[in-house]
Parts: structure tokens; C-alpha cells; sequence
């Protein structure tokens, strides 16, 4: 997972950069909602990295066990930046659904203005903030080594953290692929009426976001998952660890598709690789 972590970390500042300093014109509104994935992926994967949590089910409460560096300060930093992870998550899987529903306002408008793409991005930052907040109030913070925290699992932290996590992303996944559908039939039926640069690059970004369903997609995995976890009296280690092998995975594959799929961004890691080889 170290390693995942470190990557994720890597590709996300590459990322980030591109999206500041190399989005072309068509898209430069989006680059909004890319900072913000990129920003997102790389918290996520520094508190990944410093937590290395796992879950276990103890009677009726979910036992947080950390094995990362942050054991070296006080339980509720441990604690905190594990729920913080947890937000992060949320808030990039939030951000695949409106990736597509800026990409079908710009096929329908011709553009988005930077007000109206920052508005929505508080609207689904909503859900994490709530989330994140109900992790940390109803949690009782141990300092036994390794555990900084349990949480009943009658708990409103619980019950809203896997709703907004496990349940959300059906209906994303859901809502994704309707707008994708749209997104392609408008390109079709509009074929004549756009300039091929328009078009070709417009394609491009449909399937890289289209990829990105499968951050939701992994996200409703960790969820079935979880629900596994709690069928059992005493928690099996596989599944313990393998819900954080899936989120070590998430910030890895998100920047990775949008450098392959986005061409200009395909293009600038190309020439930057080739004058290194020169060089």
C-alpha cells in the first residue's frame, strides 16, 4: 500500500500540473474539477500513507487499527486523518458525476462559466464535509498502540458513511452512463456542425471520464466488502486489509487515465520523456 500511496502521489502532481499549466481552451474550465481531483487523490494517499488502517468488527463496534507513522503522535491525529481520508474518497468518486455533467453543459451551451463550476463543486462537497463530521463526533478514541477509535455500528457515522460511500456510487454509476449516452448522441446528431478538433477532442475526454466509473464502481466493491466484514462474528483479515488495497489503488488509476485518454496531456508527457532520453 506504501508504495500505491507514493505513486498515487507521484501521478497526482503530475497531474495537478497539467491541468494548471497545459489544459487547452476547450476545457480550461474543467480544469477546476481536475485540480480538485488531483488535490483530493493526494490527500487521500498521504493519509493513507500515514495511517495504513485497517477494520476490524469487535462485537458490535468497528475497531479503526492504524499502522502507519502518524501512531508516532497523539490517537485522535490518527483518527482524524483516517476520517479525513475517508472524505477525500468521497469527494473524488462525487467528482466523476460531475465531470459528465460539465462535459454535457459544454456539448448543449458551448460553455460553463468558473462561478457556475465552483457553485457545483460545493454542492458535492456537501455529502464528504457531512460525512467527515459525523465520523469524528460519536467516536470513542482508544490509545491502547495500534487502535485510535471505535464506532458502533448503529452509529449515524456508520450508517451515513456507508451510504455515501457504498450505496451513492450505484446511482452515480447510474447517472454516469445516462449522461455519457446523451454526451455521445448530441456529438452524433451535431457531427456537421462542429470543427474536428472540437469533436475529436471532445471524444477523447468522454472516454477518459468514462473510465472513471470505475471509482465509483471500486468504491461499491469496498462497500460489498464491508457488508461481508459484518457477516462474521469475528473479522477474516483478507477482507480487513482488502478494502484499503482497493482505495491504495484509486489514486493511482484516476490520473493515469486522464494522461492516456486527454491528448494534450498524452502529448506532454511524451515530449518531456523524449528530451529526457536526448538529454
Amino acid at each position: 500500500m506504501s508504495i500505491c500511496s507514493l505513486l498515487g502521489i507521484l501521478l497526482n502532481l503530475t497531474l495537478l500540473f497539467l491541468a494548471i499549466f497545459k489544459s487547452p481552451e476547450t476545457i480550461k474550465a474543467y480544469s477546476a474539477i481536475l485540480i480538485n481531483v488531483s488535490v483530493y487523490n493526494i490527500i487521500s494517499s498521504i493519509t493513507q500513507f500515514l495511517t495504513k488502517a485497517r477494520l476490524i468488527r469487535l462485537d458490535n463496534y468497528i475497531v479503526v487499527v492504524s499502522n502507519g507513522f502518524c501512531n508516532a503522535s497523539e490517537t485522535t491525529v490518527c483518527y482524524t486523518l483516517f476520517a479525513f481520508m475517508l472524505h477525500a474518497f468521497s469527494h473524488v468518486q462525487w467528482c466523476t458525476l460531475l465531470s459528465f455533467i460539465f462535459s454535457y453543459i459544454v456539448l448543449r451551451s458551448g460553455k460553463i462559466g468558473w462561478n457556475t463550476i465552483s457553485l457545483l463543486l460545493l454542492l458535492i462537497y456537501t455529502p464528504s464535509v457531512i460525512q467527515f463530521i459525523a465520523f469524528l463526533l460519536p467516536s470513542d478514541h482508544l490509545n491502547p498502540h495500534k487502535i485510535i477509535g471505535t464506532t458502533p455500528l448503529s452509529s449515524f457515522a456508520i450508517f451515513y458513511t456507508v451510504f455515501n460511500m457504498s450505496v451513492t456510487p450505484i446511482p452515480i454509476i447510474i447517472a454516469v452512463f445516462i449522461i455519457r449516452f446523451k454526451c455521445i448522441q448530441f456529438l452524433s446528431e451535431n457531427n456537421q456542425h462542429l470543427q474536428e478538433d472540437t469533436r475529436k477532442l471532445h471524444k477523447q475526454f468522454i472516454k477518459s471520464i468514462t473510465f472513471q466509473a470505475i471509482y465509483p464502481t471500486l468504491f461499491a466493491v469496498s462497500g460489498l466488502i464491508f457488508l461481508i466484514l459484518q457477516s462474521y462474528d469475528r473479522s477474516a483479515i483478507v477482507f480487513e486489509f482488502s478494502i484499503f488495497i482497493i482505495f491504495a489503488l484509486m489514486p493511482v488509476i484516476s490520473p493515469l487515465v486522464y494522461i492516456v485518454f486527454i491528448a494534450p496531456y498524452r502529448k506532454t508527457i511524451l515530449t518531456l520523456t523524449k528530451c529526457q532520453k536526448t538529454k
